[in-house]
């Protein structure tokens, strides 16, 4: 039985030897609401509660331990369905892809939480990356002429 309530304390996220966690609420006929789970054991003689699932997981009716949301994506503490996962709003620089946060290619930009990567202006340039349009210029050559393409200042003859 003692393995038993490790593995229940790794799954819970709590770290072994560390006190129980605050119980939030009784069951109600054993069964916890959604976005709760149940912890303890009455057969074991345990104080038995309902614990709200912390932020990035979530739980349904009845859980006896949060379910984890995947990875790349975030929830609030006590959320009741995978549905309730998503993914981050994106930093500057990037914007979200199937997968996560993607930095936006040369030539464009993203302020934080756009939902996609804007061309720089008609021949302006920009690295990789670039949080907003201010980033987006004409790179002047040698006789006159711009770059129409990035390239690091290392390399420009």
């Amino acid at each position: 039985m003692k393995y038993a309530i490790i593995a229940l304390a790794l799954v819970a996220g709590l770290s072994i030897g560390a006190a129980p966690p605050q119980l939030h609420r009784s069951p109600v006929n054993g069964v916890c609401d959604a976005g709760y789970y149940r912890y303890g054991c009455e057969e074991c003689g345990e104080l038995v509660g309902c614990i709200l699932c912390p932020e990035n997981t979530y739980s349904a009716r009845g859980a006896v331990k949060c379910e984890v949301c995947a990875v790349g994506k975030v929830s609030d503490a006590g959320s009741v369905s995978v549905a309730a996962c998503h993914f981050a709003v994106c930093e500057a620089g990037s914007t979200m892809t199937k997968i996560g946060c993607a930095k936006c290619p040369k030539n464009s930009f993203a302020e934080q939480g756009a939902d996609a990567c804007t061309e720089c202006p008609y021949k302006q340039v920009s690295p990789a990356g670039s949080i907003s349009q201010w980033y987006c210029h004409y790179r002047p050559m040698p006789g006159g002429m711009y770059m129409t393409e990035y390239t690091d200042a290392n390399t420009v003859p």
